[in-house]
């Protein structure tokens, strides 16, 4: 089926034609001063980028590379580990660790089959996730070498780490896995909702899991608050309709969660049902990133998943502050 989910984009992306982001110069990236703006670009297109937005000069740069160094074929997700950014590019196989004072890249390694996000482990292990091979990959960060797998039998998505333990989500699952740092070898399978894709960890320190549901399974999306030191489901809410609920985050207080729905809807974490009000309305966007940024909500819109596409940044009052056009496809943001 993700096989399928795949050709299915590609003859999308193939038939339309897509805007060009013009080259420009790098930028001086200093830590507090801004963020980075992941941006996946079009399936097949080879037209990924790794932008950076100054919030204090209110300036975006579409590329933080000197040589406008071309990132690859999907550009999936991006961390900070040991002060150096890994890059995660989907479809081009590729893991890349880049200096961002410099916009070099350090080292590369083509040798995934479907790579999606990465977290550190150890001091000198990182653990990616991946969309097509059903397992997970245990890496040496100094040299992006694999140095083992863990068979998953799934799809595996993003990674959160809290504590002892890694919380990997499986949007084709009806589980949630779970590592523990102490034995990264053994991998546990957490009963929850269809389809996690999105998960969190509030003031309380619950664990909350967003899993997008299935319609053609007849599994409807659901909103889970876990204890993360037992496993054990605290509460749990479900959609009301067939929905895709997606890219959940949580504001700087940790006591509201926000998703997109189509629209972007704010969730207390005291609430008793699923808010059924938007707290950004989308108006005819088509809103498909969502994070955090000094207390501001930054939304990002695709647009038609093949022009450029832009970001707006919301302050608490929900008021727009800023607004710049990014890369295709901005799908999320990274703090420095």
């Amino acid at each position: 089926m993700k096989k399928i989910f795949y050709l299915l984009l590609l003859s999308f992306f193939l038939s339309c034609k897509v805007d060009k982001v013009e080259p420009s110069t790098a930028p001086l990236i200093e830590a507090n001063k801004g963020f980075f703006v992941i941006n996946e670009g079009g399936f097949t297109h080879n037209n990924a980028s790794l932008g950076y937005y100054n919030f204090q000069e209110k300036k975006y740069y579409p590329t933080i590379f000197t040589n406008n160094y071309k990132i690859g074929d999907v550009l999936q997700s991006a961390a900070f580990i040991n002060n150096e950014l890994y890059a995660v590019i989907n479809n081009s196989n590729t893991l890349l660790k880049i200096d961002v004072t410099n916009g070099s890249v350090v080292k590369k390694n083509m040798n995934f089959n479907s790579p999606r996000y990465i977290i550190q482990i150890s001091a000198n292990e990182g653990l990616v996730s991946d969309l097509f091979e059903d397992k997970l990959y245990i890496i040496d960060l100094q040299t992006l070498e694999i140095k083992r797998t863990l068979a998953t039998n799934t799809w595996t998505e993003t990674l959160l780490k809290f504590e002892n333990k890694v919380f990997i989500t499986c949007p084709q699952s009806e589980y949630l896995l779970s590592i523990a740092l102490n034995n990264p070898n053994k991998l546990d399978s957490i009963p929850i909702g269809y389809g996690s894709v999105s998960s969190v960890v509030d003031k309380n320190d619950m664990l909350w899991v967003l899993c997008s549901g299935d319609d053609s399974k007849s599994k409807k999306p659901s909103l889970c608050q876990l204890n993360p030191t037992n496993n054990q489901i605290v509460k749990s809410f479900e959609f009301s309709t067939y929905s895709r609920p997606s890219r959940m985050c949580i504001n700087a207080t940790n006591d509201t969660l926000f998703y997109i729905n189509n629209d972007i809807v704010a969730f207390p974490i005291a609430a008793t049902s699923i808010p059924t009000t938007p707290y950004i309305a989308a108006n005819g966007g088509n809103f498909y990133g969502l994070s955090i940024y000094n207390k501001n909500i930054v939304v990002l819109d695709a647009k038609d998943y093949n022009s450029l596409g832009t970001a707006t940044i919301y302050n608490q009052k929900k008021e727009n502050i800023a607004s710049f056009t990014t890369g295709i496809i901005p799908s999320d943001i990274l703090k420095y």
